[in-house]
């Protein structure tokens, strides 16, 4: 896509005509917690079939291009393992193969003992389970792997039979005997939704166990099944404001991703894994419209800025879930981590979450955790690298204001922004920065990232 050139004169003339939003300031100087190595990671394609990233090039060439952190795929019999989950079946070296050469980190989904969930799968054992780790750790270059699995999940929404964690219990010891020495990374229970006390419990049934887990992960939809949302219930799911009984996620809007893994965080200590989150697990048509790069841009950044892990669940056979669809074409939630990942297009979001603010920011209580909620813009911004993703969550109306930087002085700032419906455009070039500030222009439900070359530092002190 071509790009075009802006000077800062040029740039400012694009304002002209707009209302004025307010002032976002970023401060690099504060760094407010380190985002983790997974953070933008998702689930396989292992339902899309035959537009899986195995048996369609062109499903693989689009996944790969994001550059993800890590992906799932659930696999069972340790011994020969084999797909456990999804539309197709077959050998599970394919797929383990075919995610680390996109240079994500394959995460594996174990089953457990008697797991028996949602029809899909034949139960496991700790043998399976050592036998996995045998293979893909200890093993993995005999096995066409350019680096050792480390990461794996016990069990899939197995809610009525772990929540004391008595899989982990079994197979974890095992597990870690069998790695040849690599770490593993072992996290449960997959809860299907978010449960403070369950989590917890697991935790602190597990805790004393083979090291204890390493991480926790659970499941978060929006509104779940296959009801239509209207555009109020849409901009709830943005937003906030719906009530009790709509659920977490429209009750609380897109934050409530950030306050849950807050919580949960606080509460053990360990990492926290959003496993699977999408709009619904049903077939909204909304899913597919370009709002839902919105709404998952949202979803993403407040997951990361929590220290959390996004999993995005990968794809659906037949359905609107996903980032691929059963066209070969990206879906509005590919962009949605575009913005984040950079793709082949620009840098990666960096390793540390600095400090933000915008006008019209409020505190807000949720699930026992305070944060900031705004209603119209969101802004996620990091560290090595400098990258600043602001989102424009008005359906309406062009946004426009100032952005000031503490810890940067001068340098030049590139721009790329995406509305949804396609990969992000270059919609400013080497733009040059002074005295710590450059305005910007945001059109109604847009994502936008500002990638920041090296520049001269300002004070942390400055005024504003």
């Amino acid at each position: 896509m071509k790009s075009r050139s802006l000077s800062c004169i040029s740039l400012i003339s694009l304002l002209a005509g707009n209302a004025y939003a307010g002032t976002i300031n970023v401060d690099f100087t504060k760094n407010i917690g380190t985002v983790n190595s997974r953070a933008f990671s998702m689930d396989s394609t292992e339902y899309g079939s035959p537009h899986d990233i195995v048996h369609d090039q062109t499903v693989y060439n689009l996944i790969a291009a994001l550059h993800l952190d890590a992906m799932r795929i659930d696999l069972q019999n340790g011994g020969n393992p084999e797909l456990g989950a999804g539309s197709t079946s077959g050998p599970g070296d394919p797929w383990v193969q075919a995610i680390d050469s996109t240079g994500a980190k394959p995460v594996i989904r174990l089953h457990t003992i008697g797991e028996d969930d949602n029809g899909a799968d034949s139960g496991g054992s700790a043998a399976d389970a050592q036998a996995m780790v045998s293979r893909y750790t200890a093993n993995y270059a005999a096995h066409g792997l350019s680096k050792p699995v480390q990461y794996y999940i016990i069990g899939n929404e197995t809610n009525a039979n772990d929540s004391s964690g008595s899989n982990f219990i079994a197979f974890a010891a095992g597990m870690r005997s069998a790695s040849g020495g690599f770490t593993l990374y072992i996290g449960g229970p997959a809860w299907g939704w978010y449960d403070e006390d369950t989590m917890t419990g697991y935790f602190a049934n597990t805790k004393g166990t083979a090291g204890g887990p390493d991480f926790l992960d659970y499941h978060q939809y929006g509104n779940g099944g296959d009801t239509d949302m209207s555009a109020s219930q849409l901009q709830q799911e943005l937003n906030g404001g719906g009530s009790d009984s709509d659920g977490d996620v429209l009750q609380y809007g897109t934050v409530s991703y950030q306050a849950e893994i807050a919580k949960l965080q606080g509460d053990t200590g360990l990492p926290i894994e959003c496993g699977e989150w999408n709009l619904t697990w049903g077939s909204d048509p909304a899913q597919g419209q370009p709002f839902n790069a919105i709404w998952g841009a949202s979803v993403i950044g407040n997951i990361v800025k929590a220290g959390g892990i996004s999993m995005e669940y990968g794809d659906s056979s037949g359905g609107l879930m996903g980032v691929v669809s059963q066209n070969d074409t990206p879906m509005p939630l590919y962009y949605s981590y575009y913005m984040f990942t950079g793709g082949a297009l620009f840098q990666h979001f960096g390793t540390n979450m600095v400090l933000t603010s915008v006008t019209g920011d409020t505190t807000v209580n949720v699930q026992g955790s305070n944060v900031v909620q705004n209603n119209t813009l969101e802004v996620f911004a990091s560290n090595n690298p400098k990258n600043i993703v602001v989102i424009n969550k008005d359906p309406n109306n062009t946004e426009t204001g100032t952005v000031n930087l503490t810890g940067y002085g001068s340098g030049t700032m590139n721009a790329w922004q995406t509305t949804g419906d396609g990969l992000p455009a270059q919609i400013a070039t080497n733009v040059a920065i002074t005295d710590g500030t450059f305005t910007y222009s945001l059109p109604p439900y847009s994502v936008t990232t500002f990638v920041l070359g090296s520049g001269t530092t300002n004070g942390a002190d400055r005024n504003r």
